[in-house]
């Protein structure tokens, strides 16, 4: 007997009749638009609505009867509960080889957050597989071989499948065994011989993360990395990457490894896009092309198309206006937690400005007392000061000044070494005489301020005075603003009367 010669080579490289270790999960770029593919812990993860999804892949299409592949899927939450459903139908024809199998998938998500954006996914999925070998559509030399005496020989096989995804707002992770009971079926020929088939076990392992670009997030991009392991087989590798515009539009293109041991011959490129309908309907469709040049024109290309239906989401923009108050809520929340930071911080500020006003208060209050304990000091020297202000005063005399920045009482180094500088001056004087220092200030505040601030600029000098052992009495006084020195009208003329004068009496 003789096959035709594209049978003989799909057998070698694919079938599972021959039982050989062969890839017998389809392999589809669509994965990228519907998760639950291949992994039945992805079923009803989505929380907004249901997807029904209907899949259709022509293979190697310069080659006579080549792999055709129909996938039609379901997956729905039940209602506001943590569990998903799902349903898997699929056909597999090639040559004289048809498959046609269904499963029924149960997932339970584990939330951990309200919103529900944030699970751990765990699925299980029982079905059957029926696999048939049409002999009649074999091209053969002898139509009466006794070994092709049955048209048809045909196996059911119970099937299995598991998986986990664990979710974070864009972020998928998840791993998947395919195939998991590794099922043995067997086929008798017309000679009454056993023949064996197993479905192995596959593994397919994936991450993906889909990122919204600017402040509407109308763009997104969605990359993702793919692993399909079957014992006794190179592992495959996927590397894709979807660029999303708003739901409408979008395209994509990836690498996928071999997944023989020829493997710069069974390497190819993709490239996948589609569009979006009312929020409703996606279609997609994708190429796939070997990278191998000379095998490329040989085998032809792949097409991939699908077709996807939200179920459901009649809601949908009610959801994305949900979405877009949230979003504005957080945009809000983070404007509160500001706001409460600058109030904290307004309240550190009040604070420390009180204790500065209560720091000031007690220094007025020491000031006051120390002026009242001068009171006759101070009634004496009120002659002094008239006539200091006049000009005419003659029983004092003037040693110097120092002078102070704006606002402020703190003796500068220019000052602190005209002081030192009247300490040997200031000892020669008789023991009967006192020392008065008169704090003055400019126009900038008002009369009462400037008249603590002067107070304060005497009281700095005197604290100074007796620091470095002055051995006489040293009275403060203060002028405020009343005692400037030609005017204020320039910055130059300000400075001056942000002084202290010193002054000598009682000789």
């Amino acid at each position: 007997m003789k096959i035709n010669k594209f049978f003989l080579i799909l057998l070698a490289a694919f079938s599972p009749f021959l039982n050989l270790k062969a890839q017998q999960v389809p392999v589809s770029t669509q994965f990228i638009y519907n998760g639950y593919l291949y992994n039945p812990a992805r079923a009803g993860q989505n929380t907004q609505y249901g997807l029904a999804f209907i899949d259709f892949k022509k293979q190697w299409t310069a080659l006579p009867d080549a792999p055709i592949t129909g996938i039609a899927t379901f997956d729905s939450r039940i209602k506001e509960s943590n569990v998903g459903l799902g349903g898997y139908l699929f056909t597999d024809n090639t040559s004289i080889v048809h498959e046609i199998g269904g499963s029924f998938s149960y997932a339970y998500h584990v939330p951990f957050n309200k919103e529900k954006t944030h699970n751990l996914s765990i699925g299980l999925s029982t079905g059957i597989i029926h696999q048939r070998f049409d002999f009649t559509e074999a091209i053969v030399d002898d139509p009466n071989d006794p070994t092709i005496s049955n048209d048809n020989e045909r196996s059911l096989a119970f099937d299995l499948s598991a998986g986990v995804d664990y979710q974070w707002k864009g972020l998928h992770v998840g791993i998947a065994a395919p195939q998991l009971y590794n099922n043995t079926v067997r086929f008798r020929d017309a000679e009454k011989s056993d023949i064996t088939f197993k479905y192995n076990r596959h593994l397919f392992a994936y991450a993906s993360y889909k990122q919204g670009l600017g402040k509407k997030k109308e763009v997104s991009l969605e990359p993702l990395v793919a692993v399909r392991w079957v014992k006794g087989l190179p592992a495959q590798f996927d590397i894709e990457l979807l660029a999303n515009w708003k739901d409408m539009v979008w395209l994509g293109g990836g690498y996928r490894s071999a997944n023989s041991f020829v493997k710069a011959e069974a390497a190819g490129w993709n490239v996948t896009g589609g569009a979006g309908i009312k929020q409703r309907v996606g279609i997609n469709y994708s190429l796939e092309m070997l990278a191998n040049k000379a095998n490329r024109n040989s085998f032809g290309y792949s097409h991939e198309v699908s077709i996807a239906y939200k179920i459901g989401n009649r809601y949908q923009k009610e959801f994305k206006k949900l979405d877009e108050t949230a979003d504005k809520v957080a945009g809000l929340d983070a404007k509160t937690n500001q706001l409460e930071k600058d109030a904290e911080e307004a309240a550190a500020d009040a604070q420390a400005t009180k204790e500065q006003l209560e720091k000031g208060a007690n220094d007025l209050t020491n000031l006051s007392n120390q002026v009242k304990d001068n009171k006759a000091a101070l009634d004496k020297m009120q002659t002094i000061i008239n006539e200091y202000n006049s000009g005419t005063a003659v029983s004092y005399k003037k040693l110097g000044s120092v002078y102070f920045n704006l606002d402020s009482y703190e003796l500068t180094k220019e000052a602190k070494a005209s002081l030192d500088a009247l300490k040997n001056p200031l000892d020669k004087f008789t023991s009967n005489s006192f020392v008065y220092v008169v704090g003055n200030a400019s126009y900038e505040a008002n009369n009462m301020y400037n008249l603590l601030l002067a107070t304060q600029r005497a009281a700095s000098v005197k604290k100074y005075l007796d620091s470095i052992g002055v051995n006489k009495e040293v009275i403060i006084l203060s002028a405020g603003e009343e005692s400037p020195i030609n005017g204020q009208a320039s910055e130059g003329q300000k400075a001056l009367n942000r002084r202290a004068d010193i002054l000598i009496s009682g000789e």
